[in-house]
């Protein structure tokens, strides 16, 4: 099965780049990926930091640049 990486864009711009940011769902669960936090594709950067707690479902599994995320499909 593909699992795919839930996000949607937001209306919101990037303060750097000026590219619409995109939201990482929170929708964790065998088909779908999400890591609960805004990012900027065009920067390839997150953001909003991680959290502390070891039993965040999204934090600990969310890799260093949204980049890395090898699957991604644009939702509403």
């Amino acid at each position: 099965m593909t699992t795919f990486h839930l996000v949607e864009q937001l209306a919101e711009a990037c303060v750097i780049c000026g590219q619409n940011i995109l939201y990482s769902s929170d929708v964790n669960n065998e088909q779908y990926v999400g890591y609960d936090a805004k990012f900027c594709k065009r920067c390839d950067r997150w953001l909003e930091g991680t959290c502390e707690d070891p039993l965040c479902k999204y934090c600990p599994d969310r890799p260093p640049k949204p980049s890395l995320v090898h699957y991604t499909e644009v939702g509403a």
